[in-house]
């Protein structure tokens, strides 16, 4: 059995710990090699240079970076998963076909346990902190990443403390709090990093509560993100990022936690007007997930939000399930 959640969240202190967490799960397992994955090819289907977790345990640290470093992407996602993020082990394969159904069910449940909800604003560590984490500048830790524009910037030059007026950055609800039910701060949803990103003030003013669908026109400030009446197209960078970040938000959010002030009870549509809660375009979302694959920084930060806030978001680990849970939504 996969060690828990808890457990890999709290031994998740650093990259080369999810290849300890790995060995902890495959020592139970008596199994050495890759589960199977739809995102790995065969020659990544193997063993790792030494044959079992002593010889792992045996090395310096120096030495588990320099392997860490040497895998692939797609072998570190399929580690991750294995190291017993959740997914192994308690009634998901990470090949599942199962019924859209009970799948969305089992993520739900296990995305939810164990979360550690974080205040919006506050005097000590807030969501305005744990973006300075999540997104943070691969090149420059001074800085973080702005995801509409992919302006790297200061840190501190966000609204309430910088200087630089609408290019401040500010906290972008990707799911609309107001489109979605929980524009409360005291609700789960509103401060869910998986969904929050620094964005440009003006940029995140200019795509307001609008929907996701494909044209309209360039935003000037913002080249590769398009606007229109009723909807928003952001950069071909973050499309896919867009995508699985609502598929967790209507995966989550399926109005069970009657703790939550707002419980919301979200969905995604193939409209993009006129939806209540839910939300669009489906369709298009499938398609980004498609189009734009996952990246180190998407996958990294993944991996920071668990250490943060305890969860993952299933569809960064495993893609695919995208399109067995909403594909019967594009309608």
């Amino acid at each position: 059995m996969s060690i828990s959640l808890a457990n890999a969240a709290k031994r998740l202190g650093s990259d080369t710990e999810v290849m300890d967490s790995y060995w902890a799960y495959h020592e139970r397992e008596q199994n050495w090699f890759f589960s199977p994955n739809p995102h790995l090819d065969s020659a990544e289907r193997k063993p790792f240079g030494f044959p079992d977790s002593t010889s792992w345990k045996r090395k310096t640290s120096a030495e588990r970076k320099q392997v860490w470093g040497s895998l692939t992407l797609r072998q570190r996602m399929t580690l991750s998963t294995l190291a017993g993020f959740g997914w192994e082990g308690r009634g998901i394969n990470l090949d599942s076909t199962s019924h859209y159904t009970r799948l969305k069910e089992a993520l739900n449940n296990i995305i939810s346990t164990g979360v550690t909800k974080l205040p919006y604003s506050s005097s000590s560590f807030d969501v305005w902190d744990a973006l300075d984490v999540t997104d943070e500048d691969p090149n420059n830790s001074s800085n973080v990443i702005l995801m509409y524009t992919g302006r790297s910037q200061e840190k501190g030059q966000k609204t309430g403390q910088g200087n630089l007026g609408q290019d401040n950055w500010n906290r972008e609800h990707t799911y609309p709090k107001s489109n979605g039910g929980f524009n409360n701060s005291s609700a789960s949803a509103y401060t869910d990093i998986h969904h929050l990103r620094p964005t440009d003030e003006s940029v995140n003013s200019k795509r307001g509560n609008l929907e996701f669908d494909q044209g309209g026109n360039e935003i000037t400030e913002a080249p590769g993100n398009y606007s229109d009446g009723d909807s928003f197209e952001p950069r071909d960078e973050v499309k896919g990022d867009v995508a699985r970040m609502m598929f967790y938000m209507a995966t989550r959010y399926e109005g069970k936690d009657t703790s939550d002030v707002s419980n919301p009870d979200l969905e995604l549509v193939s409209s993009v007007t006129n939806n209540g809660t839910a939300l669009g375009n489906v369709c298009v979302l499938l398609e980004w997930n498609e189009q734009d694959p996952v990246d180190h920084f998407e996958f990294n930060r993944n991996s920071k939000i668990q250490k943060i806030q305890g969860n993952r978001n299933p569809f960064v680990d495993n893609p695919h399930w995208g399109d067995t849970i909403f594909e019967k939504d594009c309608k």
